[in-house]
């Protein structure tokens, strides 16, 4: 039998007014049955029994028959039943029978006898009475909100004392933490580590607890943690359904209410009681309690899908990624179209408790990439030092963004690294200290990336032919037995077993049956033409809208794209279901609003259309880049800038370029782009401005004084304000070359004829005059 500390019964043994509280008890508890609930524990049912030894002055009698044992003429006992029993054994003369009550399967309310409070109020009474003197009778009054039970009060007053020896001249905060501590340290030992993060989280009322848990307790789910909780007896009863109160032990619901407690301690103080006697996990979660959970970026990737043959991909990521205080990097790689996108969305779904995904793609260059996370998290990409580069040539914007990124809780999914050289691609990624994983996807193992940043590269290999059969039998479900059978073999082993292929492959034999699959790719005679074969069944069989849809996705950013970019340049009525019927046929991947072609689609439809064919859609994406971007300007929608960035870069190469080749009908386009780039609130300002001012030389090539007067000077103005506002090269010079636009404007746009317009450019010259050097001659 384990018996309570010296220390904790001497609070009542030395108490002058012990007899009167003996008889008081005696005459409530003696002659009855205290059937305790199981979940309590063996140690709790042997120190209240050590605590009634003290109070009622009895001894100790163990026997798992209590109605056989015949209590001395005049003497009782308290009579301790060791093992559970099913029905509450008949009560003994004189004396107090403690057992616990076996769990009946399906009753999950703990069922505390009103007694055990009874009980517990005494032990408050004497201790109460007996430090009152020292001045610590407040103590006493502390242990109601914090302890249920004997035992969890008689731990409290000695947490206290026995800092209080310690420390002689602690506050009350500090007393009632170290109280606190010792009693959740008791409750707590030999409890599962991830039923303890979830206690703790819950109890400190956590929001999003699954992102302040290792993910171990995470799997573990929250409602398997409060069961195995309860079996622990840490709590009352167990919620019935989502969104009931949490009925915890009042020791633990205590963690949550400090600020109304002595002293009104703060979470970091009782973590340092408390912390210390915890295993490690408990203990990250107490620091992350103690911090604000990272903003919400809102920049997603795409939806998990059902993976075949990856488990252990994803098994070993939960490993090497799992959070800590230092940045964890690792490497997906393998061929196009094998299933790398799919296997980081399903992993980021998995860890999305943990971690919210960010992704990225350099598809457009690292910049472009991380312009929309700088946008996110709200970092001034255009103030004058945002631009000074790095030895690595990393604007100090990006060093911002990463080490903002770093200090959250997020996983970081890198895609499309390989236009970066591989040796230049860590000093674009975030390294060191940090709680950011960062997830890289990319053709080759990157091994610059294992050097400097002590990536761990996976590989993600073809799929076996029994996994191969899965994945058709599932996407080609009335097949699946010729499937299983084996009757597919032959077409698995063409597209070699390739995951992306195959998709494409489903698509075929959903239509044309086995037979008719294998006739119309039987043209293909070498293996590495059978992908492109596949592609072309399936784009053939699409109709003219699909193709068209296809078409404008591919003229977009190959990083992504908005869907109503999209549907804005097809004209394609209800163009929002085609993509989204082309998503589920698996030829375009989208991640939140935005949308990209699979990877071989890509490289199918760059094989079978030219850039020349296409001048017609590049003048009109241009100009619907330049109205959803101006509507996001109004609005002040920093997410919508950001995802139509490299559109707009796009967009501003193209239309110069067809100016440029003598397409008039793209000048007005030019035009726009280069208003949209001058306003432009992202990225380097600086370059925006260049591009801008691209945009308006090539448009004053087309738009002449002569042929459109008005134009030009509209042009001519803007083209100052550009001058005007350029960051880089002499201000000076600069600024010479914006009076001379202006001056050229107000050749056309006279005092008489555009007094509006005159008086604007009047303006804008005054400001120009005003900026330049004073020394400078006029």
């Amino acid at each position: 039998m384990t018996t309570l500390p010296t220390l904790r019964l001497s609070y009542l043994r030395t108490w002058p007014g012990l007899a009167m509280v003996s008889r008081g008890l005696g005459q409530i508890l003696l002659g009855k049955v205290l059937w305790l609930p199981v979940a309590l524990g063996r140690a709790e049912l042997e120190e209240l029994a050590d605590t009634l030894v003290v109070l009622l002055g009895l001894p100790v009698i163990v026997t798992q028959e209590p109605s056989r044992w015949q209590a001395p003429e005049g003497k009782g006992a308290i009579v301790l039943v060791p093992s559970p029993v099913t029905e509450a054994p008949a009560p003994v003369r004189e004396s107090v029978v403690l057992c616990t009550r076996e769990r009946v399967p399906g009753n999950w309310s703990l069922g505390m006898p009103r007694e055990v409070l009874l009980i517990r109020d005494a032990v408050m009474d004497c201790i109460g009475r007996q430090l009152g003197p020292s001045g610590l009778g407040r103590v006493a009054s502390w242990i109601a909100s914090v302890a249920d039970t004997p035992a969890t009060a008689i731990r409290f007053v000695d947490g206290v004392q026995a800092y209080l020896l310690k420390n002689p001249k602690a506050d009350d905060g500090s007393l009632y933490c170290a109280g606190l501590a010792a009693v959740v340290d008791w409750m707590l030992i030999g409890v599962d580590p991830r039923v303890v993060q979830w206690i703790l989280t819950l109890a400190f009322r956590g929001a999003e607890p699954e992102r302040r848990i290792s993910t171990d307790a995470a799997l573990l789910g929250r409602v398997e943690a409060l069961r195995r909780a309860f079996e622990q007896g840490l709590l009352y009863q167990v919620p019935e359904r989502e969104g009931d109160p949490l009925d915890l032990r009042r020791p633990l619901e205590a963690l949550g209410r400090l600020e109304s407690a002595p002293g009104r301690p703060t979470l970091a103080r009782l973590a340092e009681h408390l912390g210390p006697r915890l295993p490690p996990v408990a203990r990250e979660v107490l620091d992350r309690l103690g911090r604000p959970l990272a903003r919400k970026l809102g920049l997603p990737g795409p939806a998990a899908v059902q993976l075949i043959g990856r488990d252990e991909i994803i098994r070993r990521l939960t490993v090497l990624l799992e959070p800590s205080d230092r940045l964890q990097t690792c490497v997906l790689y393998g061929v196009a179209g094998c299933g790398k996108t799919a296997v980081a969305a399903t992993f980021a779904q998995k860890m999305e408790h943990r971690l919210e995904p960010v992704w990225i793609s350099f598809a457009g260059g690292p910049l472009a990439g991380w312009i929309r996370v700088a946008a996110a998290m709200e970092v001034d990409t255009q103030k004058p030092t945002a631009e000074v580069r790095d030895k690595a040539g990393v604007p100090r914007w990006v060093r911002e963004t990463q080490t903002k990124l770093a200090t959250g809780t997020y996983l970081l999914v890198v895609d499309d690294v390989d236009v970066v050289e591989e040796e230049l691609l860590p000093e674009w990624l975030p390294a060191g200290q940090g709680r950011c994983t960062v997830l890289v996807l990319s053709r080759s193992p990157q091994r610059a990336l294992q050097r400097t940043h002590d990536a761990i590269a996976l590989h993600v290999p073809m799929l076996s032919l029994e996994d191969a059969r899965q994945l058709l039998k599932i996407r080609v479900p009335y097949l699946a037995p010729e499937i299983a059978q084996g009757q597919a073999d032959v077409l698995i082993e063409r597209v070699g077993r390739h995951p992306g292929a195959l998709m494409l492959l489903s698509n075929t034999l959903a239509n044309r049956g086995l037979e008719g699959t294998t006739e119309s790719l039987s043209s293909s005679s070498q293996e590495v033409d059978i992908v492109p074969q596949v592609l072309r069944e399936v784009v053939e069989q699409l109709g003219h809208e699909e193709r068209h849809i296809l078409g404008v996705v591919r003229i977009c950013s190959p990083a992504g794209t908005r869907i109503e970019l999209v549907n804005a340049v097809s004209n394609v009525s209800d163009g929002v279901s085609v993509v989204e019927w082309l998503v589920d046929q698996g030829l375009l991947i989208q991640s939140g609003r935005a949308i990209r072609l699979e990877v071989l689609v890509r490289l199918y439809l760059e094989r079978l259309t030219s850039d020349d064919s296409m001048d017609d859609l590049f003048i009109r994406h241009a100009l619907v880049v330049s109205e959803l971007l101006e509507a996001a300007f109004r609005k002040r929608d920093p997410a919508t800038q950001g995802d139509l960035y490299q559109d707009l870069f796009l967009a501003s190469e193209r239309v110069v370029h067809l100016v440029k080749e003598g397409r008039v009908d793209a000048v007005e386009a030019c035009f726009q782009v280069g208003n949209t780039l001058s306003n432009f609130p992202l990225g380097s300002r600086g370059e925006n401005l260049r591009r801008a001012m691209a945009a308006y030389q090539a448009a004053l090539e087309v738009w002449t004084r002569e042929s459109h007067p008005d134009d030009w000077a509209r042009v001519q103005n803007n083209l100052g304000n550009a001058l005007s506002q350029l960051p880089t090269g002499s201000r000076e010079e600069n600024l010479r070359r914006a009076m001379a636009a202006y001056q050229a404007a107000l050749e056309v746009w006279t005092r008489e004829s555009h007094p509006d317009n005159w008086a604007m450019v009047q303006n804008n010259l005054k400001e120009t005059l005003r900026e330049l050097p004073t020394h400078a001659p006029s």
